[in-house]
């Protein structure tokens, strides 16, 4: 009898020691798992291109008055929930040519918001938004936005965007893939 009792304590105790293992295995899967969830966060959201603000835009935008071209072509990789790519011809400072991935578009609202001028419209209007939510300002809609971008040293124009909509899936980000002053 006495071996018997032995042998359950025995079988017992394996179980245990089985049982707390599994224990301890699940909590470190779930720990990898949160580090490394916490880690693609961390770095999906990071970026290097400094903060737009009201001050820096108005810079980039007089670089930008000072020199430039009349006619130059610019193609932008736009991403959003997609990827897409705008191709934009300016000729003597109006659209001579627009194409969405290729294809050759014709609307008029699309095409000018791909032009320098364009993009800074956007930028200027989501600066707007950033600096009434700062003054306190704001409505119920008024977005709660991070911008980061980066401008050309010697034309001004955007050549990195990015924006997020706090509060929703909205993360826009573009980048001038090529910019071309036609003489």
């Amino acid at each position: 009898m006495v071996l018997s009792n032995s042998n359950e304590q025995a079988s017992s105790k394996v179980k245990a020691q089985r049982l707390l293992a599994r224990i301890i295995g699940i909590c470190l899967g779930v720990l990898c798992s949160s580090i490394a969830v916490g880690a693609y966060w961390y770095f999906a959201a990071r970026t290097t291109a400094p903060h737009v603000t009201a001050d820096r835009l108005s810079e980039a935008i007089a670089v930008w008055e000072n020199a430039a071209p009349e006619s130059y072509d610019i193609e932008v990789r736009l991403v959003t929930t997609q990827t897409e790519t705008h191709r934009v011809q300016v000729r003597d400072g109006e659209v001579a040519g627009y194409w969405r991935n290729g294809t050759p578009m014709n609307k008029r609202r699309t095409i000018e918001t791909w032009t320098v001028p364009g993009m800074f419209s956007t930028i200027e209007r989501d600066v707007e938004n950033v600096v009434q939510v700062e003054r306190g300002e704001s409505d119920a809609n008024t977005p709660q936005l991070t911008l980061w971008g980066t401008f050309h040293p010697q034309y001004g124009f955007p050549q990195t965007y990015r924006r997020i909509q706090w509060g929703s899936d909205t993360d826009v980000s573009w980048q001038v893939v090529q910019f071309e002053v036609v003489p």
